[in-house]
């Protein structure tokens, strides 16, 4: 298990995705795999950066990665306003027509497509989200 700290800045995100590259690169997990893990985690931390803070402060966002019964879980912490992105945004209306589609919600919408499993809690005044994603598929 690692745990990890960054700034709520966008910056941030080259740092997060290269420390991700190596946890993966520890055990060997592919290539599709990672760039699902990628992309969810970009869009977590960006949602994070983007809404969570009211102030113009400086705040850590902690991640912690671990790999455990052929999956990795990730959680990541933040001190920003309580957000449950799993109840909170209601689920796209997929149409055959992109054009159709409202903006927003799009991305946790992609979150939980990729990832095996997705939970949320508001824990000590801090928002919570835990993902799962096994790495080895089952036949």
């Amino acid at each position: 298990m690692i745990l990890l700290e960054y700034k709520n800045k966008i910056e941030e995100l080259n740092r997060l995705n290269g420390d991700l590259q190596v946890f993966c690169a520890q055990y060997s997990v592919d290539a599709k795999i990672r760039y699902s893990l990628l992309l969810c985690l970009d869009e977590i931390f960006t949602n994070i950066v983007s809404y969570a803070f009211k102030d113009k402060q400086e705040h850590s966002i902690h991640l912690t990665l671990d790999y455990v019964d052929s999956a990795i879980s990730i959680q990541i912490e933040d001190d920003g306003a309580p957000f449950d992105p799993i109840r909170s945004i209601p689920r796209p209306k997929l149409s055959k027509n992109i054009d159709d589609i409202p903006i927003g919600g799009l991305g946790i919408f992609l979150v939980e497509q990729l990832m095996d499993g997705l939970a949320y809690t508001r824990l000590n005044d801090k928002n919570v989200l835990c993902m799962r994603k096994r790495v080895v598929e089952f036949i």
